[in-house]
């Protein structure tokens, strides 16, 4: 049998890897849920006087609902199952008679946002907003929740699965996973969550992906056909930044004028939630300066000057066209046969063949680091704290040798430039 609960007790829990479920001792079917993130909150279980089945109710969060006022909740809830009534049912038939668009799929992802996804950190919060919008929305938002199945999340990972893009995949489906416990525990417009025990659709595994020189050289021709979306592409190559940072950039972020041109990302669209200067080399320094403002929008990529842009995956399929017919181009007016297909690439992988060519320059792996902004410990203690300008002219250094071989590689204008093979290094 169960121990009671106590105040004292509840206070000395600690919060482990898994989600915890205490039963009280002293109120049958009162169970005190632990998150792993610390949360505590109240749950009563029961059986529907009406249908049989195992029920839940949710009373609240702990210590908002204290040990006292949950326990003298149970109660009350037994005494109506007593009566025929089901408490969640009850809750549950309360909320829609109050605002029936609450299980519209788009009214509950617009609670989501608000609620939810809103309280995240600015970056992972903007990720989510942009998943939301691009994915969830277009794919669900029309639906009832309760209509959402198990065969539904299955064909919304597949259909991201089969435009390429596995990471992707596996990113949507924790998030619609989110979104539909949150549905469950939060909204209460649903009993259980349709992906339930499923598992994430792609093995990503470690990713070695770095472009060849004939795929530098395509890309960098192709881009120059891709107008505002191939400069964001030549800067995620020049630079080494992330999508998400280098795609939000905002014209007061960069001083182009400045004796080392210098791209200031702020913390709040920092992974790390630091500060990041990046120095800017001239080639970057002439992509950028090729722009002019649209709508007078503070954003660098943006279509509407609202926000920044978005259509990734779109913008990316039609690069990937433009450097196949670059690399056929070429083959053909040297008398070569002509590939059928280039390996596939993310605009990630841009990124490490960044951080490669960076080694085969023979640049220093802290300076590597620094230029990432990727924090992997090789810089520590003191050094860490007193190095606080993050080694700016060796990264202006560093980026402005990388830039030069982008350009050599472009038109084999260089005989040092070598494959970046075997320089493979992993971001």
């Amino acid at each position: 049998m169960a121990k009671p609960l106590t105040v004292r007790g509840i206070e000395a829990l600690k919060p482990q890897d898994k989600r915890l479920e205490l039963p009280d001792g002293s109120a049958p079917g009162l169970y005190l849920v632990v998150q792993p993130s610390g949360v505590m909150s109240w749950s009563f279980r029961y059986r529907s006087p009406i249908t049989g089945k195992p029920k839940k109710f949710t009373i609240g969060t702990y210590p908002t609902f204290s040990l006292a006022t949950a326990r003298e909740t149970a109660n009350d809830l037994r005494q109506d199952i007593r009566r025929g009534t089901d408490p969640a049912e009850d809750r549950r038939a309360a909320k829609a008679r109050a605002a029936d668009v609450t299980r519209d799929v788009d009214a509950l992802l617009t609670r989501f946002i608000k609620h939810h996804v809103g309280a995240k950190k600015a970056s992972t919060s903007r990720l989510m907003k942009q998943q939301i919008e691009t994915e969830l929305r277009p794919a669900w938002g029309k639906r009832r929740i309760e209509t959402i199945t198990r065969a539904d999340v299955k064909a919304l990972v597949n259909g991201i699965l089969d435009r390429g893009a596995p990471v992707q995949a596996n990113r949507v489906f924790s998030l619609a996973r989110l979104f539909l416990r949150w549905c469950v525990d939060e909204a209460e417009v649903i009993e259980q969550s349709p992906a339930i025990g499923m598992r994430k659709p792609a093995d990503e595994g470690t990713r070695d992906r770095v472009l060849s020189n004939d795929e530098l050289r395509w890309f960098w021709r192709a881009t120059g056909r891709a107008g505002r979306f191939g400069v964001c592409a030549r800067l995620l190559l020049l630079t080494g930044q992330r999508r998400m940072e280098v795609g939000g950039m905002e014209w007061p972020e960069l001083a182009l004028d400045a004796s080392t041109p210098l791209w200031t990302i702020p913390p709040a669209r920092v992974k790390n939630g630091s500060e990041h200067a990046v120095p800017l080399s001239q080639a970057a320094v002439g992509e950028l300066a090729s722009l002019s403002p649209v709508n007078a929008s503070r954003f660098v990529f943006t279509t509407d000057g609202e926000v920044p842009s978005a259509g990734w995956s779109k913008s990316k399929a039609v690069l990937d066209a433009l450097m196949l017919e670059e690399a056929r181009s070429e083959a053909e007016s040297e008398g070569k046969k002509p590939i059928e297909a280039l390996t596939p690439w993310t605009l990630h992988d841009l990124r490490r063949t960044c951080a490669t060519g960076l080694a085969s320059l023979r640049q220093s792996p802290h300076v590597i680091e620094a230029v990432l902004n990727h924090r992997t410990g090789i810089v520590r203690g003191v050094a860490r704290t007193y190095n606080r300008f993050e080694y700016l002219d060796e990264k202006q250094h560093a980026l402005t040798a990388w830039a030069s071989y982008v350009l050599a590689a472009a038109d084999r204008s260089s005989p040092h430039v070598v494959s970046l093979a075997d320089h493979r290094r992993s971001i």
